[in-house]
Parts: C-alpha cells; sequence; structure tokens
C-alpha cells in the first residue's frame, strides 16, 4: 500500500512554541510554558475554553502570528526531506489558519509540495479533518507526523499512523502518552522512516 503524508505545521515543520507563548503572554501574562505545553495534551481549541482564556485570544493571536510566523525559518532541512517525500503525497493539517500556513510555505518556496492545507478555518477538530483525508485516499497508508500528544491521541481514535517529533511542543516523555509508530528527535531519523519502504 502507498504512503500519504500529513504533516502538522507548527512544531514539526517550523519550531514556533516560543513565538506563540509570547504571543499568549499578551493576553495572559502569567501564562508559564509548561502550563502552555499542557493545553497542547488535547485539542488547543478545547483546551482554551477548558481554561477559560480570555475570549480574544482565538482571534487576535493570529494578527500577531500572521504578523511574526515569516521571520522563523523551517527546520533545517525541511525543504530537501518534502521534496524527497512529494512524489508520494502531502497534505498539511493544522490548528493554524490555512491562508497564513500558505503564505509561509509561498514564502519559503515549499507551497509546491503540499496537496492541500487543513486550517481551524475550515474544521477546528482534527479528528475531522484527518477524517476527510481518510475518506480521500482509502486506498493509502496515512502517515501523521505531529508534535503533540494531543495530535497524537486524536490520531489514535482513527487508529491512524503516527509519528511524533521531539523538536515541537512536547518532549518524548509526553509524547510516549500515545500510541505511535516510533518518536524521533532528529529529522533524518524521520526521513528514513518515511523514505523506507
Amino acid at each position: 500500500m502507498e504512503k500519504y503524508f500529513i504533516f502538522d505545521f507548527d512544531g514539526v515543520i517550523v519550531d514556533s512554541f516560543a513565538l506563540s507563548l509570547e504571543i499568549v503572554r499578551k493576553f495572559n501574562p502569567t501564562m508559564g510554558a509548561d502550563e502552555y505545553r499542557a493545553m497542547y495534551t488535547g485539542n488547543i481549541y478545547d483546551s482554551i475554553k477548558v481554561q477559560r482564556v480570555k475570549q480574544p485570544i482565538e482571534f487576535d493571536f493570529f494578527k500577531f502570528y500572521a504578523a511574526e510566523i515569516n521571520s522563523l525559518a523551517p527546520i533545517p532541512g525541511m525543504s530537501e526531506l518534502l521534496k524527497k517525500i512529494s512524489p508520494q503525497g502531502i497534505s498539511i493539517v493544522t490548528s493554524s489558519i490555512t491562508k497564513i500556513v500558505q503564505d509561509y510555505l509561498i514564502n519559503y518556496k515549499l507551497y509546491s509540495y503540499f496537496d492541500e492545507i487543513l486550517g481551524c478555518d475550515l474544521e477546528k477538530s482534527k479528528i475531522l479533518k484527518l477524517t476527510m483525508l481518510q475518506k480521500k485516499y482509502p486506498d493509502k497508508r496515512l502517515i501523521f507526523i505531529t508534535d503533540t500528544l494531543g495530535d497524537v491521541l486524536e490520531a489514535n481514535k482513527l487508529h491512524l499512523d503516527t509519528i511524533a517529533v521531539t523538536w515541537g511542543v512536547h518532549e518524548r516523555e509526553v509524547l510516549t502518552q500515545g500510541k505511535t509508530l516510533a518518536i524521533v528527535d532528529t529529522l533524518n531519523e524521520l526521513g528514513k522512516l518515511l523514505l523506507s519502504k
């Protein structure tokens, strides 16, 4: 069965954790890094509701995010990896806004490698977005690459193969709480897994 790859954006393609935390602190100055990471053990939008973070964050966050995200380069070597695996097919499932991610990919000449981008403006639930791709590619083996336990757990509900990376939000110790094919520490490790038969 041919592989088809689904990438998370933040924390996988670009390390945006520090930027996101800085923006969140504009709305909630007491937010600590560990507290913010904990919000990603589930769907981030559900966590926002539970923690009662000030409502404007969901909207105003992306104004600051869009202004700064292009200043962060992709993970070194990411462009080369995406080029190698793009013939098999790649989409992005993200909690960010589609247009912002699209503009970032265009800016770094990565956009042509992706079939589509499914952002939070389409649907906030990654379960529903991943289900859309499962239905679209029923004859392919979908592999989801992410950096958060919340994503891993959502993929587990769909029995979707998942690879977790440790250069984003969550460390290995947290990621092991979900079921994954592998947890990788380097892009080289990820590439070997994605390119293996």
